[in-house]
């Protein structure tokens, strides 16, 4: 496609032109604008630790009720999901980090749930450019060596940039529609892989790895089908905890660090069935690999 033109439809798009065409001739025209696009893709390799954080009442009772939602409580679009889809959404890595894509308040509870990942996850990505990082304020983070295409074409350069910079747009409550664009863009990022890596590895898309938009950057999140959550993670430990405090501090290119204090009350487990056993010793909160017995004592849960 003639550069000009190129870029003219990608500007239209970003402008607000995909508002007037339905969902599948969106995704027509977002197919027809990457044919040739070339992309390099990380793998999670086996016991990649996936994070989840859900707001919540009362201990769970099941590992279901950490896990991706049923379809009848997604009511709206998200990032990478319209009502109805169930997308599994964590964080890798890092264990509370993911508690910034819950609009946390102080005293609030949530279950932060840890899952390993059993088999090898292929990941296709989204928003890892200089400029989209630089755009969220991420402070001092360079963009990972996946995001690199070597003898990238000028086209495939000006798509890259493009969506990287749609699909971490800040978007306010309310006007969840301006996510129609970025989900056709993730559509596309999860169909069928053109060449598998030449090693033998998984042949089909697990899922999205992105940056935190919440957490300006500084975490990468993941965005999982429902099928490969329940085929290749295993969940290993929920906690049950509250945001006690939290502290922000400035940085030089005007974004922001915070610190966040949690308080945790309670751990389980899961037992063949799925239910979640608490009262159990930590595998997460054990400092350096120590016994769970080194730590502080659980807080008793007070009546909600």
């Amino acid at each position: 496609m003639d550069i000009d033109a190129l870029k003219k439809e990608l500007a239209d798009l970003e402008g607000g032109a995909f508002t007037s065409l339905s969902d599948s001739a969106l995704m027509d025209q977002i197919r027809r604008l990457h044919t040739g696009f070339v992309i390099q893709t990380p793998i999670l390799p086996v016991e990649t630790r996936i994070f989840r954080a859900v707001k919540v009442s009362e201990r769970p009772s099941n590992k279901a009720r950490v896990s991706y939602p049923p379809p009848k409580f997604v009511t709206s679009n998200g990032r990478l999901n319209r009502p109805g889809e169930v997308i599994f959404y964590g964080s890798v890595g890092q264990p509370f980090s993911c508690l910034y894509e819950c609009a946390w308040k102080i005293g609030e509870f949530f279950a932060v749930s840890a899952w390993l990942t059993t088999q090898p996850i292929l990941l296709n990505h989204l928003g890892y450019t200089t400029a989209a990082l630089q755009a969220l304020k991420a402070a001092n983070r360079t963009t990972p060596s996946f995001a690199h295409v070597s003898n990238d074409s000028e086209p495939n350069k000006i798509i890259r940039e493009w969506q990287a910079r749609v699909f971490t747009q800040q978007v306010p409550q309310g006007q969840e529609q301006l996510y129609r664009l970025p989900i056709a863009i993730k559509d596309l990022a999860l169909s069928n892989v053109g060449q598998p890596h030449p090693s033998g590895g998984p042949a089909k898309f697990s899922g999205v790895l992105y940056p935190s938009v919440a957490m300006w950057a500084l975490a990468d999140n993941v965005a999982i089908l429902p099928a490969e959550v329940d085929s290749k993670l295993a969940l290993f430990e929920v906690i049950l905890l509250t945001v006690d405090s939290t502290r922000e501090v400035a940085t030089p290119n005007g974004g922001k660090t915070t610190t966040v204090n949690v308080k945790w009350y309670d751990i389980a487990r899961a037992d063949a069935n799925g239910s979640l056993i608490w009262g159990q010793g930590s595998q997460l909160l054990t400092p350096n690999g120590t016994s769970a017995s080194h730590l502080p004592p659980p807080r008793v849960l007070p009546p909600v």
